[in-house]
């Protein structure tokens, strides 16, 4: 809905930008060639700490940095980069991150057993897998699928919770505000003491995701859960709370492309992007590359302030600054598309990731339509959480992520807050038993 305007030299420098940006110039298309022109993570090059990176010298440090960020800074779409201090990217010292101790424990132990299946979709499953790192040294014909069967069992503790302040922002900038809480579970090959590999009550489901609104108030109590089985050939189950009915409806399975919560994401693009079915999808390698990426911001504060982020500007979302320095992170860039059993109108023909090797965490990943038109930018903002253990490390969907809609001119923006692990989450959610599943749904309002 178009507002009515009362500073008319504010509103004509508006419509001038509106305009500008809606007249693209050479938009991107999807080649492999886009990503292998990136920085190669076995040559030399690299970047000083302490450089800074603006709209004025991008251009010569395009190799190190993502496609959607050159998209950003090329000025061909609606959302571009500014020439404003708040658009400088700092570039600090590369940081190692190691998995937890048990997790490594079990990647030693039981890597060996897990083998692939090639099934009538044409796709894959895994076989054998138990806990850890299915496929610690990914090579092969099937490399690529090795990395994106590592990347759906990359570490994360049996439960994890965070507060969640979302923005929706339009193309006139208008901030639609939520917040929301999101528990995650790990029900099977669990690498998480002293939690049992599989939990007894998991029944098949490898992961689950609960999602409670709070505000605004006409979605108040509105909420899902999202469910994962072990077995990568299942569809996945969706149930959701109506509180106006005092309802709990299932999702129809072939929703896949539907929006998440009115977001910018989609059902598929829960997990940090990871979350489809991946027996419907094949994957392909399109190098290891050396990549510019913010993966250890300035926790607590300031990267859970929303001051600390652009949100009234030509790229919402964009992490200031103060939110800390970006690094070298040496990726796998892999390539996901759909195969026929994902149907015949599935939203996206390719899903580009950023897969953290040292990790195997998604950092983030680029989207194509079915014209092979450049779409959206997801990107994660990492941050390190400490466990139980005391052991400190990065895992998926606990950080900071937002998603650019670059053909529509929508974003949404994710902020997690208080981020709690296992014991210290509050309010008993850490009962995977009750929270875990839609019968939990089913406690909300009484």
């Amino acid at each position: 809905m178009l507002r009515t305007c009362f500073l008319p030299t504010l509103c004509g420098a508006v419509l001038v930008w509106l305009l500008a940006g809606s007249a693209a110039g050479a938009e991107i298309q999807f080649t492999p060639q886009v990503y292998q022109a990136l920085a190669d993570a076995g040559s030399p090059d690299t970047i000083p700490p302490g450089t800074r990176i603006t709209l004025q010298n991008w251009q010569k440090y395009k190799k190190f940095l993502d496609v959607g960020t050159q998209a950003l800074f090329s000025g061909d779409y609606f959302w571009k980069m500014g020439s404003g201090p708040e658009y400088t990217i700092v570039v600090g010292p590369t940081h190692h991150f190691l998995m937890p101790k048990q997790y490594r424990a079990d990647t030693e132990k039981y890597h060996g057993q897990a083998k692939l299946k090639k099934i009538d979709t044409g796709g894959y499953v895994i076989e054998g897998y138990v806990a850890g790192l299915p496929f610690p040294a990914p090579s092969g014909d099937l490399a690529a699928i090795k990395v994106m069967y590592d990347t759906w069992l990359s570490f994360g503790p049996f439960v994890d919770y965070y507060y969640d302040s979302v923005l929706q922002i339009d193309r006139y900038l208008n901030l639609n505000p939520g917040v929301s809480d999101v528990t995650q579970y790990r029900l099977m090959h669990n690498s998480d003491p002293p939690n049992p590999i599989d939990m007894p009550y998991a029944s098949g489901f490898y992961q689950s995701s609960r999602y409670f609104s709070y505000t605004p108030e006409q979605n108040k109590y509105l909420s899902e859960v999202t469910m994962q089985r072990a077995d990568p050939a299942a569809v996945q189950d969706a149930y959701v709370y109506l509180p106006s009915l005092r309802r709990v409806l299932r999702l129809s399975s072939a929703a896949r492309c539907s929006p998440a919560l009115g977001t910018d994401w989609v059902e598929d693009d829960s997990g940090a992007g990871m979350f489809f079915q991946l027996s419907n999808f094949t994957a392909q390698l399109l190098g290891e590359r050396k990549v510019l990426w913010l993966v250890n911001s300035n926790y607590p504060k300031p990267s859970i302030d929303t001051d600390s982020y652009v949100t009234k500007g030509s790229v919402p979302t964009w992490p200031k600054p103060e939110v800390g320095q970006w690094e070298l992170r040496d990726v796998y860039i892999m390539d996901v598309t759909p195969l026929p059993a994902a149907g015949p109108s599935y939203c996206y023909r390719h899903k580009v990731f950023y897969t953290d090797k040292e990790t195997f965490v998604n950092l983030g990943y680029d989207t194509y339509d079915t014209t092979l038109k450049f779409w959206k930018q997801d990107r994660v903002y990492g941050r390190t959480v400490k466990l139980p253990s005391g052991e400190v490390t990065l895992f998926r969907s606990v950080n900071v992520e937002r998603i650019l809609d670059m053909q529509n001119s929508h974003a949404t923006f994710s902020l997690a807050q208080t981020v709690t692990v296992d014991k210290d989450v509050p309010r008993g959610l850490s009962d995977g038993q009750v929270w875990a599943f839609p019968t939990g749904l089913y406690r909300i309002m009484q």
